[in-house]
């Protein structure tokens, strides 16, 4: 079975409905989005993340600068690692922009499992998409990270490589 790919710009159909995209929330879609921004970028959400943050800053109070610069990295690798178990989080930011035409319901998230069980023939790709492009600062933080994993790769390359040669 092929999936289907979906521009967005248009209406699409899905499920047997026609979907559109809006570029507007409600005071609740907001409220949800914020929510869910975080676990698209970070992989999980604020209170873990704020929890993490209160942990590296213990151990700065502490004197112990080694276990807060570790634990700063793995919240910071972890944006890069993990991005293929985002799909739920991705998908659910989705559903807030993307309503039924002329039908757009309260947001709630029986309402959202159902946009996402009307999806299913589409690639998933697609909505990752729209998602990373509808939480900023995503794509940059992803390049950054990305860059950063490249040039420490290409030093212990290249450290193996030295070693190797002795």
């Amino acid at each position: 079975m092929e999936l289907k790919k979906v521009d967005f710009t248009k209406p699409f159909e899905a499920g047997g409905k026609t979907y559109v995209k809006h570029s507007s929330l409600t005071v609740d879609e907001y409220k949800e989005y914020e929510l869910l921004q975080a676990n698209v970028g970070f992989g999980m959400d604020f209170g873990s993340l704020q929890n993490k943050l209160k942990d590296v800053f213990a151990l700065l109070n502490k004197g112990k600068q080694a276990d807060a610069a570790v634990k700063v990295h793995n919240i910071l690798t972890g944006i890069g690692e993990k991005i293929e178990k985002r799909d739920n989080p991705a998908l659910m930011i989705c559903t807030l922009f993307l309503h039924e035409k002329d039908n757009r319901q309260r947001w709630s998230e029986d309402l959202a499992k159902q946009k996402i069980e009307d999806w299913k023939e589409i690639d998933v790709s697609c909505f990752f998409q729209l998602a990373v492009n509808l939480v900023p600062q995503f794509l940059e933080s992803l390049e950054e990270i990305l860059s950063d994993t490249s040039t420490e790769n290409k030093k212990n390359d290249q450290k193996s490589i030295t070693e190797n040669s002795l």
